[in-house]
């Protein structure tokens, strides 16, 4: 008589779902904190920015970019040092994680310099493919477009390909203090066999961000429709949507920023 072993679920399995359910958990447990290292890094850059002064000023566009790249990347480090503590149950003050996020700060900016080079020399042959197109298309001339049109398509899919491939990439190098190379070969290395899940995840904070968007996209629009009178109701309207995206950021962000390191522990595992 043949015995039938029921066939047991993967131990490791990654759902989309559940990731999704224990970051909100874990991030609402402790969001005032997490909130509170959010704020301190990008309000005063988002001040700045709004200041129309210090945006005459020559050269202004690029100091403000290289302020954004260091204080950006020393907030995201010091929300991953804290998300981690959270999720291993361990005491932490805002202090101590922005203090430490300095430990990181130069490999973490080098790993982000690298996607960016990365995406900024996609965007760049994407840039100069699609020019030729145009001009090919206009001039009709057929094989020249189906060949840059193949080559445009052909971009777009090295971009998904590496960009979901090294998207655990930031988590990887605080988390295991690695360099740009050690950390975006190991983020490859670790999601390779999860892509499934991984858009699941990605899906699931798309159509979040779709929906905390959608009250700002009604206001814009109904006032857009009463404009007629004065500038003062356009820059009202145009503070109050600042606000509401600083506050959503402030939630926001600490939520990816825990489903970013329970998706890398997650992928630990598996792997």
């Amino acid at each position: 008589m043949e015995i039938i072993i029921p066939k047991q679920p993967e131990k490791n399995a990654i759902h989309p779902v559940v990731i999704f359910k224990q970051a909100w958990g874990a991030c609402w447990g402790h969001l005032g904190k997490l909130s509170v290292i959010y704020l301190i890094f990008n309000v005063p850059l988002t001040v700045v920015s709004l200041i129309p002064q210090l945006q005459s000023l020559p050269g202004f566009m690029w100091i403000w970019m290289v302020l954004a790249i260091v204080i950006g990347s020393w907030g995201g480090i010091a929300l991953l040092l804290a998300v981690n503590k959270v999720l291993g149950g361990q005491e932490y003050t805002v202090g101590q994680s922005i203090s430490q996020a300095q430990l990181f700060l130069g490999k973490y900016i080098l790993t982000v310099l690298s996607i960016g080079l990365f995406v900024g020399s996609i965007f760049i042959a994407g840039g100069i493919c699609a020019a030729f197109f145009r001009t090919s298309f206009l001039a009709a001339n057929v094989p020249l477009s189906f060949v840059c049109l193949l080559a445009i398509i052909a971009l777009i899919g090295v971009f998904v390909f590496f960009i979901l491939r090294w998207s655990v990439a930031t988590a990887v190098c605080v988390l295991e203090n690695s360099g740009a190379p050690a950390s975006l070969k190991q983020s490859f290395t670790l999601v390779k066999k999860n892509i499934n899940p991984l858009l699941g995840v990605y899906c699931l904070k798309a159509l979040t961000y779709i929906c905390c968007l959608l009250p700002m996209v009604i206001v814009v629009t109904i006032s857009g429709k009463h404009v007629g009178s004065a500038n003062s109701q356009n820059a009202a309207v145009s503070l109050s949507m600042t606000v509401y995206i600083i506050l959503l950021s402030a939630i926001l962000n600490p939520f990816w920023t825990t489903m970013l390191v329970i998706l890398y522990k997650k992928l630990k595992e598996a792997a």
